[in-house]
């Protein structure tokens, strides 16, 4: 009882610090929101213009979202906030523009209140619509969007810690994502090579893409895949969590999941042969039960799932 009285007396200490602080700062109740935004901490815009030929941007920051546009002029260029701790290196050569963003944490950095807009968080890419290039875009904490950029593109690599990502309206060779924690959403892409998504914490969610692979394992999170082509495999695993499959076209399928259910519809998919196995959970295929394991030879394009501990619910109209 006594320790238990003492973490109150702790936590309570720790709160009143905590307020104590804020007010030191400046904290203003009649101005609650606009106490959080620093924005004035990191100055006015910056602008830096490409005077080279590029063919593949490497973009490394800590601390900013990373997004992609189309340019409305015929330079390539990029725009960002620095704050004062910050450490930026751009460089052209061969190439390739590469650009490097640091962030030195400051003492008692876990007591600042304030922090930067969205806006002046984001380092943003103008790309000529023109231009097909080659992206590697990693960012520790922030996401990356590449949703209004140009609609070609050749490798594109994209990396997070902590942020979701989202590419859409692409033509491109092949896509590599990963991510710790965040989710992923990719839409109208045409790929012609393969796409492999890896993820730690988040759900994948995947519409309108074709593809000659499609590879994606998350450890905790769903997977939901519609309105797809995938020319040779499809392969999905999930440790924890769901998968849904509705409309996508592929010539194999793997989906497992160790925990969680498993649906898979397609209305107008022929030549189709199953293997169906659940640990725990039962099979329904096309309305009807068929206990834990279900067979059928019935063509070459084959649809294998595994579960251990969940459902299984597959739909397949001719």
């Amino acid at each position: 009882m006594k320790i238990f009285n003492r973490i109150i007396l702790l936590v309570f200490v720790i709160g009143v610090s905590l307020v104590a602080v804020a007010f030191s700062q400046g904290l203003d109740l009649r101005n609650l929101g606009d106490f959080f935004i620093d924005d004035e901490a990191y100055g006015d815009q910056i602008e830096y213009v490409s005077t080279t030929v590029i063919d593949e941007i490497n973009i490394n920051v800590d601390t900013r979202h990373i997004i992609v546009k189309e340019s409305e002029t015929d330079d390539l260029y990029l725009t960002y906030y620095s704050k004062e701790d910050d450490t930026w290196t751009i460089n052209e050569s061969n190439g390739v523009l590469s650009l490097i963003q640091k962030s030195q944490p400051t003492s008692f950095s876990w007591f600042k209140f304030k922090f930067g807009s969205y806006e002046v968080m984001s380092l943003t890419l103008f790309i000529p619509s023109d231009l097909s290039l080659d992206y590697t875009l990693l960012s520790d904490t922030g996401e990356i969007k590449y949703i209004d950029g140009p609609s070609q593109a050749n490798h594109v690599n994209v990396e997070t810690d902590t942020g979701s990502i989202k590419l859409e309206n692409i033509d491109l060779n092949s896509l590599s994502v990963k991510v710790d924690t965040g989710t992923v959403r990719v839409k109208d892409l045409n790929t012609l090579q393969d796409i492999d998504v890896l993820v730690d914490t988040g759900s994948v969610y995947v519409d309108e893409v074709t593809s000659n692979n499609l590879d994606i394992y998350t450890n905790t999170g769903s997977i939901i895949v519609t309105n797809s082509f995938i020319s040779a495999l499809m392969d999905l695993e999930t440790d924890t969590g769901s998968i849904n499959v509705e409309e996508s076209s592929a010539n194999a399928y793997d989906l497992r999941s160790d925990l969680g259910s498993v649906d898979f519809e397609h209305s107008t998919l022929a030549n189709m042969s199953c293997d169906l196995q659940t640990d725990t959970g039962s099979i329904r295929v096309n309305g009807d039960a068929q206990g834990k394991t279900y067979r059928l030879t019935n063509g070459s394009i084959m649809l294998n799932i595994e579960v251990d501990t969940g459902s299984i619910t597959v739909n397949i109209l001719d």
